[in-house]
């Protein structure tokens, strides 16, 4: 029976899945809850963001030791050579890079976490 104060929209939904046709166009959601898809979409899409971020964390965290790695070598050629050995502005010249390097690297994070 097609009573007019009737809450059964079930037929109303197939009418709109019909006309609207379009998978990516939600169905209506009469309940006010948002369907377990949204929540599933959401929880994935919060994972996928946190998955990128500690691989970004890691390269981060991977880079900065290699340039503390290499301030080191630095420092310990600066304080074991004689001054003017090539080998300390070699050492000076790698950290350098190194720390640009993870400069570079750590800014990517940041601006991630920042998204």
């Amino acid at each position: 029976s097609s009573d007019v104060c009737s809450s059964d929209l079930s037929g109303f939904t197939s009418q709109m899945t019909s006309i609207l046709g379009n998978s990516k166009i939600p169905t209506p959601n009469y309940g006010g809850e948002p369907s377990p898809d949204f929540y599933k979409n959401e929880l994935k899409k919060l994972e996928e963001r946190q998955n990128k971020l500690d691989e970004l964390k890691k390269k981060s965290n991977d880079q900065f030791a290699v340039a503390m790695a290499a301030k080191q070598e630095y420092e310990t050629a600066v304080n074991t050579l004689p001054a003017g050995d090539p080998s300390i502005e070699t050492a000076k010249q790698k950290f350098i890079a190194e720390r640009e390097k993870w400069s570079n690297v750590s800014s990517v994070y940041v601006e991630a976490l920042q998204s």
